[in-house]
């Protein structure tokens, strides 16, 4: 163990090469890729086909993608490709969305989301871009996801609607664990307030029995 933290150390790949626990070195040259990355894209690619095949060099594809700004090697990641292209979406929705609200951003990030490496008809891109522009509503309107256009074919309004649910959903856990939901019949505070929604109504009322109002 002293070569193998003395490797990690040094962050030379030479030294993790000459470690003979394979699991150690391969270890030790992902630390290499992580550390790295950024500043020797190229270099620390060649390290990521040393790493053995598999679970270790998903994962060293992974690293390097997402250390590097380069989301071209998820097509590499293998078992962690998606979550790869997703990290790389998130990354990128404030640049790509702006101030956008439903309906003013779809054409534009269609083309994006194939560069990144998502088929046409996969939802969940699409549902990482409405919660982070429905994210920054307050209050939250699932009125204005109208807007959102049927592009090639995709039910985008109900993806939009659906995911304020989730985002609804996600706001009154936060409530519940800072204790800021009204039990007593008060104002909801700012972060839970929404447009006039029966679905919303619903679901509030639903959560308050079972969970945010025991």
């Amino acid at each position: 163990m002293h070569d193998y933290a003395e490797a990690l150390r040094s962050g030379d790949p030479a030294a993790c090469r000459a470690l003979n626990d394979p699991t150690l070195r391969a270890d030790c040259l992902l630390a290499v890729v992580e550390g790295q990355a950024r500043a020797e894209p190229e270099a620390t690619a060649a390290l990521c086909e040393e790493v053995p095949a598999g679970t270790w060099q998903d994962e060293c594809w992974f690293q390097l993608a997402e250390r590097s700004n380069q989301p071209e090697h998820c097509a590499r990641a293998g078992l962690f490709a998606d979550d790869c292209r997703l990290h790389a979406l998130s990354s990128r929705l404030p640049r790509l969305l702006k101030a956008s609200a439903p309906g003013e951003f779809e054409e534009a990030l269609a083309p994006e989301l194939l560069k990144l490496g998502f088929t046409a008809e996969d939802l969940r891109p699409w549902s990482a871009a409405y919660r982070h522009a429905l994210g920054r509503q307050r209050p939250l309107d699932r009125g204005s996801c109208a807007a959102a256009p049927p592009l090639g074919g995709l039910d985008l309004l109900t993806v939009c609607r659906q995911t304020a649910l989730v985002l609804m959903n996600d706001r009154l856990n936060r409530a519940r664990d800072s204790r800021r939901v009204p039990c007593d019949g008060g104002p909801l505070p700012p972060e839970l307030s929404y447009a006039p929604d029966p679905e919303l109504d619903a679901l509030l009322a639903e959560r308050k029995a079972r969970d945010l109002c025991p």
